[in-house]
């Protein structure tokens, strides 16, 4: 408590200051100037369904640009956590997921969404289990919008929404842009960009990339870790046939193969597994493998090849036609995804639980209308409709010897008795609007809603697989009993029709030229779910949230210096979350449950200043106080009833519990330093930093604590003064500090821990060569 005050303090002081400088401040006009030492120019946004400075828009915005991911070389998504200190990442094997202040959705299962939305171009991305941009290429900016955001972006929106934006054709230019990056580990990673002009009102922008690295993870089995290796495909068309239409189509498709998730042993338990076979065999074949457990472990030793592809492809074409002032926007599009993997889950180069493997398909198809009105009157409005619709089937055969049958042996056994089948379809419509009524020069009200209904259908059921029985065939007649046995027709399923709504309201007010204070309430929904983990059918109700946030944006100084602050309170209800249910078969299962509430509540502030010629500076800090309220989670693996643990159940009680992977501090800082050295050439060099306080990665679990840490990447290179050629030398990780993406319970081994260990936690470095001309 006294930590907030102390912030709470510091924050109205910040305020006070900004308020008068600004009001001293002579206004300068908006510059775009590429020299250095020019004032911050005005970074587009479309947050709020529209183009306009981002220090207009009365919601918390982290912005990180193309350039600088390249520049830093970044090569996936995850990689803005360096400079957006309230976005968190957590790599679990079986759906990596975002979360922005503390929250996100962690599931196994199919039917439900995540509390981060996902766009890409304006589309809204919910297909499960997929890599939105597999390849960093022509990317102009990321957009992290923090807190609830369903108004104007759906249900799927809770915790916020990370939104990229790719560039569009230009009309009239002929360009070719190209990246190389070569590193350690075998890393590889080349695209190239060409825009065509076709007349003077169509234009082609063709993009194609590749990339490959190897595993930093070691591996003493027989089994192997895949390589990273991508491929991605783009083509884009726009084309202005008169002065009111607009027409933008993309096409793209996109190959992958990589590491599904493969994890290390942090610790070892008791090895009090049951049956008696699986009392000694991790530590007894791991220890003898020469494997040493322990936060930096990075040895893996598994029996099977551990895969991960992908393929998926799709469109989509918006269409902008002006009427008069208003602009109709229609946005169609539709994504394909296969996915298949296999994800040990023993740990050992045994045949214990040696198959975990995954065939997934998915679709989806969008259909928006929008129709705005532009800024400058006493309304602007944006109204619109939205249908979506998604199906997805997949298979999965998780099976072995269960420390049942001996290593090696013929059969295998699967907790279910055959090939697990789940089918999910959903359809959803929704109706929005918001606007902003400009009461007064200064004063400006928002108001804003969305309607949405949800119609979800789920279903389970097991088909026989050759070679595959349930261990209830041992009980029966041994394992000659298993041979011939065939495993129920067992199908089960439910559906869900339901209706909700989201909303925001608030006010903003000019304090001075270029300082702007606002106040919001929003609520979130995110669609209720239909769970059916191995046939056990768990009705999930729909999670919403009531969110405040109070916040300033400031450009002082001539607009070199910019600082952003916000104080947010967001209450949750019916959290969607995934748990471990011990009663789930004979080795518990995790599967998605309600916890009753949680609240996260904190302060977030960014700045950015160009003080000297060349040299530019950002920040970031978010202190965020993220715990349950009301929520009865299993009792983790060894937990006692002294520890709290109660009967029946077993459960305990989670409330003041922090959420998982939801750090207390977070902080991001980047330095960049630019000058000209003669003959036309020019030194570029570039340090940024992150750092996260400690986070748990089971609820009240002590086991998956990860302590906290700090990263810093740096670059360094030189090129000519018109940006066309540059090369450089980066270093990402710096000091090679290891740190954990996900700890849990080890399968099999009682009182024990494993880690995914992500590629951010190991030291990559290497050289860039980019050109423009």
């Amino acid at each position: 408590m006294r930590t907030i005050v102390k912030i709470l303090l510091a924050t109205g002081s910040a305020l006070g200051l900004a308020t008068a400088v600004s009001a001293q401040t002579t206004p300068a006009a908006p510059a775009q100037s590429t020299d250095a030492s020019a004032p911050v120019g005005d970074i587009i946004v479309t947050a709020q369904r529209r183009s306009e400075s981002v220090q207009k828009v009365p919601i918390a915005i982290d912005v990180v640009s193309g350039k600088t991911l390249r520049n830093s070389a970044a090569t996936q998504l995850s990689d803005i956590r360096q400079f957006a200190s309230s976005v968190q990442f957590t790599e679990t094997p079986a759906e990596p997921t975002f979360s922005i202040r503390g929250i996100g959705t962690n599931s196994f299962d199919y039917s439900v969404e995540q509390a981060v939305g996902l766009a890409l171009d304006d589309v809204n991305i919910t297909l499960p289990r997929v890599n939105v941009l597999s390849i960093l290429s022509d990317v102009d900016r990321v957009e992290v919008l923090h807190g609830p955001q369903g108004t104007l972006f759906g249900k799927n929106t809770t915790a916020g929404l990370i939104s990229i934006t790719t560039h569009r054709p230009e009309l009239n230019v002929l360009s070719d842009e190209a990246h190389l990056q070569v590193g350690s580990r075998d890393q590889v990673e080349v695209y190239d960009i060409i825009n065509i002009p076709v007349g003077d009102r169509f234009a082609l922008r063709l993009s194609a990339g590749y990339h490959m690295q190897n595993s930093p993870l070691r591996t003493l089995g027989p089994g192997t870790v895949a390589a990273t290796n991508d491929q991605a495909f783009k083509a884009k068309a726009l084309w202005e046939p008169n002065d009111r239409l607009t027409i933008y189509a993309i096409a793209d498709m996109q190959y992958g193969e990589g590491d599904p998730g493969v994890w290390t042993v942090r610790s070892f338990g008791q090895g009090t597994y049951a049956p008696a076979v699986g009392n000694q065999f991790v530590r007894t074949t791991l220890t003898a493998l020469g494997v040493v457990p322990g936060p930096d472990n990075d040895v893996a030793a598994i029996g099977t090849d551990n895969y991960l592809h992908t393929r998926s492809w799709g469109g989509q074409i918006t269409v902008d036609y002006r009427l008069g002032e208003a602009t109709m926007t229609s946005v169609t599009a539709y994504r394909h995804l296969e996915r298949d993997s296999n994800l040990e889950a023993d740990e050992t180069p045994l045949t214990v639980l040696n198959h975990n493997t995954s065939d997934l398909e998915a679709h989806q198809f969008s259909q928006e209308l929008r129709l705005s009105l532009p800024t400058g009157h006493v309304f602007d409005p944006v109204f619109g409709l939205y249908y979506f619709e998604q199906g997805t089937t997949a298979q999965q055969d998780q099976s072995g010897g269960l420390g049942y049958l001996p290593n090696g042996f013929a059969l295998r056994l699967s907790t279910v008795g055959g090939l697990s089948n789940y089918a999910v379809t959903s359809r959803s419509y929704a109706a929005f609007g918001q606007t902003t009524v400009h009461l007064a020069d200064r004063f400006r009200v928002i108001a804003g809603a969305r309607y949405t209904v949800d119609d979800l259908t789920s279903s389970f059921f097991v088909s026989p697989l050759a070679g595959v029985c349930s261990p209830a065939a041992l009980l029966t007649g041994g394992v000659p009993g298993c041979l011939a046995y065939v495993p129920p027709s067992l199908v089960s399923g439910g559906s869900r029709d339901h209706g909700d709504w989201s909303g925001r309201t608030g006010v903003e007010y000019d304090l001075a030229p270029h300082t702007m204070a606002y106040a919001t309430a929003s609520r979130g929904y995110k669609g209720a779910a239909v769970s059916t983990v191995s046939g056990y059918v768990f009705q999930i109700n729909p999670e919403t949230v009531v969110s405040v946030e109070l916040g300033i944006k400031a450009a002082l100084f001539d607009r070199r210096l910019t600082l952003d602050l916000a104080l947010f309170h967001s209450k949750f209800s019916d959290f969607q979350t995934e748990v471990f249910d011990p009663s789930l078969g004979p080795t518990g299962a995790f599967r998605t449950g309600n916890a009753g509430g949680l609240r996260a509540q904190g302060v977030e502030a960014q700045a950015t200043a160009r003080p000297l010629p060349g040299l530019t500076l950002t920040g970031g800090v978010t202190y965020n106080d993220a715990h349950y309220t009301n929520y009865d989670p299993p009792c983790y693996a060894g937990q006692t009833l002294a520890q709290g643990c109660n009967l029946p159940g077993p459960t305990f009680n989670a409330a003041g519990d922090r959420l998982t992977n939801a750090p207390r501090w977070s902080e991001t800082g980047s330095l960049g330093y630019r000058t000209e050295i003669g003959h036309d050439l020019a030194a570029h060099a570039g340090i940024d930093w992150s750092a996260r306080s400690s986070v748990q990665f089971g609820v009240g679990d002590p086991g998956t604590i990860q302590a906290g840490y700090s990263l810093v990447n740096a670059s360094i290179g030189i090129g000519d003064t018109a940006d066309h050629l540059r090369l450089g030398l980066f270093v990402r990780n710096l000091f090679d500090k290891r740190f954990a993406a996900q700890i849990f319970s080890s399968f099999f081994d009682t009182g024990g821990y494993s880690q995914v260990l992500p590629d951010a936690a190991f030291r990559r470095f290497g050289a860039t060569l980019d050109w423009h001309f």
